[in-house]
């Protein structure tokens, strides 16, 4: 991984552990209702709109817990990677 790739990887990971840290769960963060909601009628009025899906796989893709109860929370590896080692007894899955 390029340096400067690993160390926006490393600062959005601090990131969701300080949000974590605050106790704000993957499940509180919410769409804005026009973003989210389908029109009753009108040719988009028949999409359904799942957005875990994308959630589930965006916390995959930066080795994070991607389902259950500890969705969001840094995976183990992931934290050693980033040299972020300190932090596992309290966030890594």
């Amino acid at each position: 991984m390029a340096e400067p790739w690993r160390r926006g990887h490393r600062i959005q990971t601090l990131r969701q552990a300080f949000i974590l840290r605050d106790g704000i769960m993957p499940d509180d963060f919410r769409l804005p209702d026009r973003m989210s909601k389908t029109p009753d009628s009108g040719p988009l009025s028949s999409i359904v709109r799942d957005f875990e899906e994308p959630r589930r796989s965006f916390y995959e893709a930066m080795g994070w817990e991607g389902h259950g109860e500890r969705a969001g929370y840094p995976l183990k590896d992931t934290l050693e990677k980033l040299d972020l080692a300190e932090l596992i007894a309290k966030y890594g899955c």
